[in-house]
């Protein structure tokens, strides 16, 4: 086990019991427990609960001394390779941070360049979901704008449309991208955005403050091709970058209200500026494990009956 990593135990003393009973127990109640697990992460964390759920680890079982059997699961060694880091920060959450700090010049040199005056900057793609689908894995067109879209995205609700409203939008937005030439592109392979068509500017309001164009400006459409079927999806790209002329806020203290994209270089709230990840709130799903093992024990379903001695 990793060190730190939050884990829950359930522990049995064998004395007088059939081992393999007792593991048979023990491994269906830590399987209920990470079931408890995912169900919880699939209804709350939105687009992050695969990466979540690929973290949770599947249960373990070592006997920490003799006649004692112990089973544990681990957040961060989970088989599908999971990114454990995202899957903590969940957990436990974290402040807001710099994005620039993260992504430039970042692990990957992938994307990476550099101004002639000394500046790093890339370009970071973002997936949108087809309007009126459920926000799983990408935000579905058009439910930025909602109340629950903007609380996703850990944004005031100023300005938050209607379901109807921000349906509307989306699907606007949605017919408009799926009569774009494809981006065709083999499986596994890069798109190149620069090679096919994409959505003009003014199909939606803006979302921030801060922002000069629509977050559907510029959006191109992909087209991956199988042995039997072929796949549509939609992509928008915003370059992030270190030179001072790009740090935009939403508080307008020199342009006006009425000028697109904040004021520029002005001192304020660090998370009203833009490439500010806003943090994450502590989810706390193994605190939360830990009371569902308790009632399991107290309730000795998952156990079956247990015999006063030998074996069962």
């Amino acid at each position: 086990m990793a060190e730190n990593l939050p884990e829950i135990g359930a522990v049995l003393d064998l004395e007088g019991w059939g081992r393999e009973s007792v593991r048979l127990r023990l491994e269906g109640m830590l399987d209920l427990v990470r079931g408890f697990l995912v169900a919880k992460a699939r209804s709350e964390l939105g687009s992050t609960a695969s990466k979540y759920v690929e973290a949770i680890g599947e249960p373990v079982f070592f006997e920490p001394r003799p006649g004692v059997l112990a089973g544990t699961i681990t957040l961060g060694q989970g088989a599908d390779g999971g990114d454990a880091g995202l899957a903590l920060l969940l957990e436990n959450g974290c402040g807001p941070w710099d994005m620039r700090q993260t992504l430039l010049p970042g692990r990957s040199p992938d994307g990476l360049h550099i101004t002639e005056d000394g500046y790093f900057y890339r370009s970071i793609p973002f997936r949108h979901g087809a309007a009126g689908g459920e926000a799983r894995n990408f935000p579905p067109m058009g439910s930025q704008f909602t109340r629950d879209g903007q609380q996703r995205m850990s944004m005031a609700h100023r300005g938050a449309l209607d379901a109807a409203h921000a349906g509307a939008i989306g699907q606007r937005v949605h017919n408009a991208a799926r009569e774009l030439d494809p981006t065709l592109s083999a499986p596994g392979r890069r798109m190149q955005p620069w090679k096919s068509g994409c959505l003009e500017a003014g199909l939606a309001p803006l979302l921030r403050q801060r922002h000069v164009t629509d977050i559907f400006a510029g959006m191109v459409r992909e087209t991956k091709t199988y042995e039997r079927s072929t796949q549509d999806s939609f992509m928008t790209f915003r370059t992030i970058s270190q030179h001072p002329r790009t740090f935009r806020y939403d508080t307008q203290t020199r342009r006006g209200a009425d000028h697109p994209g904040g004021a520029f270089n002005v001192m304020g709230n660090t998370q009203e500026r833009n490439w500010v990840h806003p943090g994450f709130v502590a989810r706390g799903f193994f605190r939360q494990a830990e009371d569902y093992v308790q009632t399991l024990l107290d309730s000795g379903e998952s156990f079956g009956e247990l015999p006063a001695g030998g074996t069962p």
